[in-house]
């Protein structure tokens, strides 16, 4: 027996919760952050049987845990969470294409997981794979798949650089990403475009370049 819908809404609704928690407060820096994170995700998850999850409930559900441990800095725990998101839709490829931008989202969650973790090798060569997505399936973008595909790979390959410590190398990357930046600054809240800037001076810092 499934879930109902109202089932799945509490879920994508948790998500969000903890999507605009992030927003506003960010990562958690002493026990009270911790302590309302904490209340939030445990007093809006559902209860559930997993074997009864359907593959949006699901994903509902790692998007949830990937934010809350985002929240608490738990990268590890965000890892752990993302590989199950991506996993999902590798053992259901032809979800890849009918929710492209769900697909792409694991993605980035993924290579942010693999960033705070420092695994250059798993960050490569999931990058790799983004990539090549994002370049199989561009023709059939709509608008917001564009964003997104522009948002993730982006940003991932600004943290490779930042990996390698390959900032001058970097640089390359600057001038094309801020005409970019320029072409869908409408469709990115402040703290998107925040973060992108903050990125780019970083670059610049660390090739020498204050």
């Amino acid at each position: 027996m499934m879930y109902s819908y109202s089932f799945t809404n509490q879920l994508s609704n948790l998500s969000l919760k903890l999507y605009g928690f992030y927003l506003r407060i960010g990562h958690v820096k002493d026990e009270k952050g911790a302590f309302l994170v904490n209340e939030l995700f445990k007093s809006n998850l559902p209860d559930f049987n997993p074997e009864m999850l359907t593959f949006f409930e699901k994903i509902y559900l790692y998007e949830s845990y990937v934010w809350y441990f985002t929240i608490l800095q738990n990268f590890p725990m965000h890892y752990r969470y993302s590989i199950k998101w991506v996993e999902l839709f590798d053992k259901n490829p032809e979800m890849k294409h009918k929710e492209m931008d769900l697909y792409m989202r694991g993605m980035n969650n993924l290579l942010s997981a693999l960033f705070f973790t420092t695994h250059h090798e798993k960050f490569d060569s999931s990058l790799k794979i983004l990539e090549n997505f994002v370049e199989n399936n561009k023709s059939k973008f709509n608008t917001n798949s564009k964003i997104h595909a522009f948002l993730y790979t982006s940003t991932a390959r600004i943290n490779k650089h930042f990996l390698e410590g390959s900032f001058t190398e970097g640089l390359k990357l600057i001038p094309k990403l801020e005409q970019q930046l320029n072409e869908f600054k409408d469709f990115f809240d402040h703290h998107r475009l925040l973060v992108f800037h903050y990125k780019i001076a970083c670059m610049y810092f660390g090739s020498g370049d204050n």
